[in-house]
């Protein structure tokens, strides 16, 4: 069976095992990256890569209405159902999925911007990948999941599934094991190496992004549940309520931190899910969090950027934003975070207070990634640059 198709090959250079792709999608999810980030605004433009795709959120379709003959024929808009993930970096390679008609998954060389591979599953979409060095971890609508080597330019392991679609997906590694939620199934324990089956935790319920702690793995449930797995056999160590309408789980060493929609925060014990704090005092959290150094770092609701402890739920330090800002990144002791004003800010994680910002034109700034002193971004044109 034809998995997918090389569009493009070109000369691959050796590339070097690094921790930096289980950074990047932290087990914990916690949004800070074990790497240095930017001290100084950026200045110079490394690379641009060419146009590597066209990406559009709505288009115009024409549309009959009305009991007339001939009917009438308006124009209306309509989503694309287009996406694509930000970037991680594992190694020499920057890594992301793009999802039209088919589904797409880029190798970006991270020295020079150049396209090294490009895999296309036709008919198909992909989920985001995770990277270990140069193996990437992706799933599909087709019920597979596949481990693959740039190096080699071959399938290391497949494994299908082919009732329950792997697309929505969003993978963690964490030391030999890798995790993939399977629409009506459940979630998958693969061992990293093999592909084995570790273990599968059974549900027909949708599971939320799952997060690591220790020997635990959580999951939340859309039905208001919350669990914790045994790592090693898939066990159920204990099982709570949490509520609905809340998202991924997010780890800090034994606590477990979930944000709901109406904005509000909550701790919970990783060791029995038993209920912390809920968070009363202070402004309604806008985004997700990142975790760092004993605080809670989220957009608010209704501007600014805030810390609170993450014991007490007491705020700390707030950075005071004239718009509505998204989910901040902490890369060193920087955090970034973008906001409506078409700026990306960087804050001292341990002030708040701006080190630098940036103006992105007349649009909000795309994300962003950092390794190793350098910022890549991969904006909706289709172009991925790289500063420092």
């Amino acid at each position: 069976m034809k998995l997918f198709t090389i569009i493009v090959v070109t000369v691959i250079c050796s590339l070097t095992a690094s921790a930096q792709g289980d950074i990047v999608d932290s087990p914990q999810r916690s949004r800070v990256l074990n790497t240095k980030g930017l001290e100084t605004a950026p200045s110079q433009l490394l690379w641009k890569s060419e146009k590597l795709f066209t990406y559009r959120a709505t288009e115009w379709v024409d549309a009959q209405i009305g009991s007339s003959n001939p009917l009438s024929t308006v124009s209306i808009q309509l989503p694309t159902n287009q996406e694509y993930t930000g970037p991680i970096i594992a190694g020499d390679l920057l890594y992301f999925t793009y999802n039209a008609k088919n589904g797409y998954l880029f190798a970006i060389e991270k020295a020079t911007g150049k396209m090294l591979i490009n895999l296309q599953f036709d008919n198909n979409s992909v989920s985001r990948p995770t990277a270990r060095g140069n193996i990437v971890f992706f799933g599909s609508q087709r019920g597979q999941v596949s481990a693959y080597d740039f190096r080699k330019r071959e399938m290391k392991w497949n494994f299908v599934d082919k009732d329950h679609s792997f697309a929505d997906s969003s993978p963690i590694l964490d030391r030999d094991l890798l995790y993939f939620q399977a629409a009506d199934r459940g979630l998958y324990a693969f061992v990293v190496e093999t592909g084995e089956v570790k273990w599968l935790f059974k549900s027909d319920k949708f599971l939320r992004a799952p997060a690591v702690a220790g020997d635990r793995v959580i999951l939340v449930t859309v039905t208001g549940r919350m669990l914790a797995l045994d790592r090693a056999t898939g066990a159920t160590s204990w099982d709570v309520s949490v509520g609905r309408n809340t998202t991924s789980p997010a780890v800090l060493g034994e606590q477990i931190f979930l944000v709901y929609e109406d904005g509000e925060i909550r701790s919970y014990s990783a060791v029995d899910g038993t209920l912390q704090w809920k968070s009363k005092n202070v402004p309604r959290s806008g985004s997700g969090v990142a975790l760092y150094n004993g605080l809670v770092y989220y957009a608010g609701r209704e501007n600014d950027v805030i810390a609170i402890d993450a014991s007490t739920a007491a705020e700390k330090l707030r950075f005071k934003s004239k718009r509505y800002c998204y989910t901040p990144l902490i890369a060193g002791d920087l955090l970034y975070v973008r906001c409506q004003d078409k700026k990306m800010y960087a804050l001292s994680t341990a002030t708040l207070t701006e080190v630098w910002s940036i103006q992105n034109g007349k649009t909000i700034p795309p994300p962003v990634i950092f390794a190793d002193g350098v910022m890549y971004s991969l904006g909706s044109d289709g172009y991925i640059h790289a500063f420092k």
